[in-house]
């Protein structure tokens, strides 16, 4: 059984080919090629005509000057042919292989004669697309005897059937192509007096410059939310390709001597694929030492192969870090989180970062699975961290100074760790919470200056070795909170710190005239200057001499 095509098109040529060389087996092609486009304006449909021909589809020439005349106008064609399923497409949809299969099982069996199919949308290339998946279903098949036009892409028909993406998806190219086919696009077809003012030049031409853009949609932006970065599907293989993908950036240097330093304590999936990350970025570190903080032994058989250390006994993530510390040899350590993947453009960027002045003490970088100021959400849960790392590594965006770096992945200088106590972390602070506000706190109080590094990015699934503790942890977070905030009372209370490092987005600013040591100095420097006589009246001359 043959199930024929009609497509519509004007001077959209530059997908046309792939599209008619994914149906061509199912059965014959028609293009319907409009000489005029959906604004009553002149194009090049010539081109059209070309692709069609080269790739083996009949055309048939029009003047249609609306969409929903050139779609009514194709639907009658084919009644006329006495045709039945046939499958209506535009000129930039490219059916998958696998929905094919699916439309002609329906067809062959009459299971419906209106079909409706999930979209892969595309954005630039076949390289990205839409996350989330759109919503909208579009029509892809009709039963010619018994479907009439409603409105631009709307028909009745008998029996409408809607099917999920696991029966196949349409590849659309909406936003793929240069931007002579983007701009032809947005000012021709039915929706052009919906799109956001300005959104050519900030959205699509922005895009290229910070591909971590969200909201792209002309007329309704949160639509497609984000891009991802994806493999080509085989049967887009053969589309031209507009843009190249991002690449690495350059290993700056000169290199420092970097450091590793993981603690693990349980999540052995988590511990698997987090030194998977570092065993593909082996030959940029010095070194790797794994921390054996006595948790579940499958976590740390996933290390084999890693220089493992062992703490005492099970104190937390500070100490653990402390002891992986205490052996390394580097000039800059690397503390990473069991559940984060590193990148080699997140590291890149991050050392990058670290070294570009004497200054900076320490930085850190965005991740999906960071709070405070370093969070920026993947595209979706599938997103390859790596292929997004890429890409963030070349965005527009600026370093900048932050009170506060979460310390899943925190890159510190051996000099900045030695002009705070030799020791990274303070041990006070146990199995975990605020011993990353603490050590930030530290190092801008030694005026070294702690960094986000913004085109950084790492994968990091977050609280994975916290679901292995017995303790609560709103009961740790509190308790450790007041620690934090007991050690440091002084600063405040002096009003040497503006406040200490946490969720407060404006910089901690330093009095430094009222630094509490050099108050005690000079309040007794004061006190020894001081000509002062004291005279005490009491009843009882004997306690009072005791208490003086």
């Amino acid at each position: 059984m043959e199930l024929p095509t009609a497509v519509c098109v004007h001077d959209d040529h530059w997908f046309l080919e792939p599209v008619v060389k994914a149906v061509l087996p199912a059965g014959p092609v028609t293009v319907f090629v409009s000489r005029m486009a959906w604004d009553g304006s002149d194009g090049p449909w010539e081109r059209c005509v070309e692709a069609a021909d080269r790739a083996g589809a009949e055309v048939v020439l029009g003047d249609w000057s609306s969409e929903s005349e050139h779609r009514k106008a194709a639907l009658a064609e084919m009644k006329r042919r006495g045709a039945h399923h046939f499958l209506c497409l535009d000129g930039d949809e490219v059916c998958s292989p696998e929905l094919l299969q699916t439309l002609k099982h329906i067809a062959k069996q009459d299971l419906s004669g209106h079909v409706r199919c999930r979209m892969e949308t595309y954005w630039k290339s076949a390289s990205y697309a839409v996350r989330p998946r759109e919503e909208i279903a579009p029509v892809v098949m009709l039963d010619a005897r018994y479907s009439e036009h409603v409105h631009i892409r709307e028909y009745t028909g008998r029996k409408p059937l809607v099917l999920c993406e696991e029966h196949g998806l349409l590849h659309h190219l909406s936003y793929a192509g240069p931007d002579e086919r983007i701009r032809r696009k947005v000012s021709t077809w039915g929706h052009r007096h919906e799109v956001v003012d300005g959104w050519y030049q900030r959205v699509w031409l922005g895009w290229d410059e910070d591909r971590t853009m969200r909201d792209l949609h002309p007329t309704h932006p949160a639509c497609y939310r984000a891009v991802e970065r994806v493999l080509v599907p085989e049967v887009l293989a053969a589309a031209p390709e507009f843009i190249a993908d991002s690449a690495n950036p350059e290993r700056p240097e000169p290199w420092p001597k970097v450091s590793v330093v993981v603690p693990v304590f349980g999540a052995a999936e988590e511990v698997r694929r987090c030194l998977a990350s570092l065993d593909a970025l082996y030959a940029e570190f010095h070194e790797v030492i794994v921390v054996d903080d006595h948790g579940p032994r499958d976590a740390v058989e996933a290390a084999q192969g890693f220089n493992v250390v062992q703490t005492p006994e099970n104190r937390g993530f500070a100490e653990a870090c402390n002891c992986g510390y205490r052996e390394a040899t580097g000039d800059t350590a690397l503390f990473l989180n069991s559940d984060a993947e590193l990148t080699k453009a997140g590291l890149y960027r991050l050392i990058e970062t670290l070294t570009s002045s004497p200054s900076i003490g320490a930085a850190g970088p965005f991740s999906d699975g960071a709070g405070y100021f370093q969070h920026f959400p993947l595209p979706s849960p599938t997103t390859d961290a790596n292929l997004f790392a890429q890409d963030f590594a070349w965005r527009d965006a600026e370093d900048f100074d932050a009170n506060m770096l979460v310390g899943f992945c925190l890159a510190v200088k051996k000099q900045a760790i030695d002009a705070v106590g030799g020791e990274p972390f303070d041990e006070r602070f146990g199995k975990g919470f605020f011993e990353d506000n603490d050590l930030t706190y530290r190092l801008q109080r030694a005026r070294l200056r702690t960094v986000v590094s913004a085109r950084s990015f790492v994968r990091h699934s977050g609280g994975a070795s916290m679901r292995h503790l017995d303790e609560d942890a709103n009961a740790l977070l509190k308790a450790n909170q007041a620690v934090y905030e007991a050690k440091w009372r002084e600063d405040l209370a002096t009003g040497f710190a503006s406040h200490l490092c946490g969720p407060e987005p404006s910089p901690v600013c330093f009095d430094w005239s009222r630094e509490p040591q050099r108050l005690k100095k000079e309040t007794l420097k004061l006190a020894k200057q001081a000509d002062i006589s004291l005279c005490v009246i009491a009843k009882d001359e004997e306690r009072v001499i005791g208490d003086l």
